[in-house]
């Protein structure tokens, strides 16, 4: 009976509900995601990979999101201080036993205007197409209770067809950046996805997405320790999320702050809070130019009995070529 409770759930939230978006908990860790101004916006190189991967409540009710993106820093040098960023997303997700999927890809560019020697406002586009299906005959229905148990011979009394639909998809973001010698640096960002609200397949269009995003590093001088806050609100129609947090960073390697071929290798761990719903534990690791991140997402809202207590699970993995621009020397890797 469980196990049809959350099928009916999951069932509700693609045909009556209005329709929401995936999440990530690691979210810094699939920025083309968040925001299209972070298209270009890294530390380390020209040229970055990004892959995660979302396990989210077991077998019970599985949710599984598999994203990556690529993307890279153009015109640099060329136009003073300001450079632009070029990259693609991608993401597919599937939700549910009826295989509630979504799968879209993008193509994402940024423009980087530098105010001052510290200050620089980026500006991001992104936009695509993405496919949304559902397969009813996979769902469990009231109808194939005999009174004993579920019998899945038994017809359902529903529609017995496999909905797929395609859309176009358009974002735009904005990014603060905020890059002083050393000590300090932050990223204070707004992003507005699915403005064109489209049309896809179900009761309701799309609903635009509003997402506000923060997140710092802040280094005494001459130590080995960070601390890294992070912020998150996003709004989805009558949805909303919020997510704070802070990780605790420690340089295993400093890194060479004029020819940069020494890369820095840290280690950092921490945890976040994303309301009423989640307590989030993360790691992550930096070898050089590759960075390895894990988290587990512990339930605490009132859907845990259902899901027997499963969380989410997060892995993350970046690459960052070693070229690196004189312009991005001694910034932050966090």
């Amino acid at each position: 009976m469980k196990r049809f409770v959350i099928s009916l759930i999951c069932l509700l939230c693609a045909a009556v509900a209005k329709p929401q978006d995936i999440h990530f908990s690691q979210y810094n860790d699939m920025p083309l995601t968040l925001n299209p101004a972070t298209t270009g916006d890294f530390v380390g190189g020209v040229h970055r990979l990004n892959m995660i991967f979302r396990d989210q409540w077991g077998k019970t009710a599985p949710y599984q999101t598999l994203a990556g993106s690529f993307d890279l820093v153009a015109f640099d040098g060329k136009w003073m201080t300001d450079y632009m960023g070029f990259g693609i997303v991608f993401f597919s997700d599937k939700a549910g036993d009826g295989n509630l999927s979504t799968t879209q890809a993008n193509f994402s560019m940024s423009y980087f205007k530098s105010v001052d020697p510290f200050n620089t406002i980026i500006l991001g586009f992104q936009g695509g197409f993405a496919q949304r299906s559902l397969d009813y005959t996979k769902l469990y229905w009231d109808s194939q209770y005999d009174g004993v148990g579920y019998d899945p011979d038994l017809p359902s009394g529903e529609r017995s067809t496999y909905d797929s639909f395609l859309y176009p998809d358009i974002t735009w973001g904005i990014i603060w950046a905020l890059d002083p010698p050393r000590s300090y640096n932050s990223r204070l960002g707004y992003s507005m996805h699915h403005i064109n609200q489209p049309d896809i397949g179900m009761s309701d269009p799309q609903l635009v997405k509003h997402v506000v995003h923060w997140n710092a590093d802040f280094n005494k001088y001459n130590t080995n320790f960070h601390l890294l806050p992070t912020a998150l609100y996003m709004r989805q129609g009558t949805q909303q999320e919020i997510t704070y947090g802070f990780l605790l960073g420690f340089d295993l390697k400093e890194a060479a702050q004029i020819t940069g071929w020494v890369r820095q290798n840290f280690f950092a761990f921490g945890f976040m809070h994303r309301w009423s719903d989640a307590l989030v534990f993360q790691a992550k690791l930096n070898m050089k130019n590759l960075e390895f991140g894990i988290s587990y997402d512990t339930n605490l809202s009132n859907f845990r009995t259902a899901t027997n207590g499963y969380g989410g699970f997060e892995a993350s993995i970046k690459y960052t070529s070693q070229i690196i621009p004189k312009w991005k020397k001694g910034a932050s890797r966090y």
